[in-house]
């Protein structure tokens, strides 16, 4: 049975520690997702403006040693979340303005970390028609190296064109403007297999049985979200203790 782990904040404290996912407590349906999803104890973070991926009605508490987080549903083999050391996988998508708000973040501590911290960006559509169109147009900015390089571009002209882009043109012209070669970025957003990579990230997700974004899945076993950080601004420091506990633990 393949195991994952939270990194949890303890309450009233700016210390972690690292707890193994026990059986999952299935939640309501998600919004947009065609499965049922794992409920994510937010607490007080609701109040203060997490962004939280689940259903309103979702049951939300807190802990004894912290904020619980969406646990991790028990699977015999990790779909697609790498488990090299070292690994990073930040699951996403361009319309999330907490996701965007983390994206500094999540460069500033890699630059801390070093090289051999690697960062693979998911973006996650739960079958929505708008965000799987947020996902094509990343992973075609991705697969021409503009990435993360306009990320925050990315993130703003979504922010201000939820549908963008309505058309090739309007894709080139906007393309131009960051110096991106306009018809090699048309071509990756209409590659074929684009929608099999998509799916790809959406299983990786579900597998992961995260219930929010941000979410970050570390050497495929460690699991960091805002909930279980605090809060956003913690999460670096939660990832940190992640990758720390991972090489002690020798994966």
């Amino acid at each position: 049975m393949h195991r994952h782990f939270i990194v949890v904040r303890l309450a009233g404290s700016s210390h972690f520690r690292i707890k193994i996912l026990s059986e999952p407590i299935v939640s309501q349906w998600t919004k947009g997702w065609k499965v049922p999803v794992i409920s994510a104890a937010v607490g007080a973070l609701v109040a203060a403006g997490f962004a939280v991926w689940s259903h309103p009605q979702d049951s939300y508490g807190r802990t004894e040693s912290g904020y619980d987080v969406a646990r991790a549903t028990n699977i015999s083999k990790p779909i697609l979340t790498d488990v090299r050391r070292g690994a990073v996988s930040e699951f996403f998508y361009l319309g999330c303005e907490y996701c965007r708000s983390f994206e500094p973040l999540l460069e500033a501590w890699q630059a801390s970390e070093g090289r051999a911290t690697q960062i693979n960006r998911v973006p996650v559509t739960g079958g929505r028609a708008d965000l799987t169109k947020q996902a094509t147009l990343f992973y075609a900015l991705d697969s021409v190296g503009a990435v993360p390089r306009i990320q925050e571009a990315a993130f703003e002209i979504i922010a201000r064109r939820p549908d963008f882009p309505s058309s090739d043109r309007e894709l080139a012209t906007w393309a131009a403007t960051l110096g991106i070669d306009p018809l090699r970025l048309i071509a990756e957003y209409h590659a074929p297999g684009m929608q099999a990579r998509i799916d790809a990230g959406d299983r990786a997700f579900r597998a992961m049985g995260f219930a929010t974004v941000p979410s970050v899945a570390i050497n495929g076993r460690f699991v960091v979200t805002s909930s279980t950080s605090g809060g956003v601004a913690n999460m670096p420091r939660a990832m940190t203790q992640a990758l720390r506990a991972g090489a002690a633990q020798g994966s």
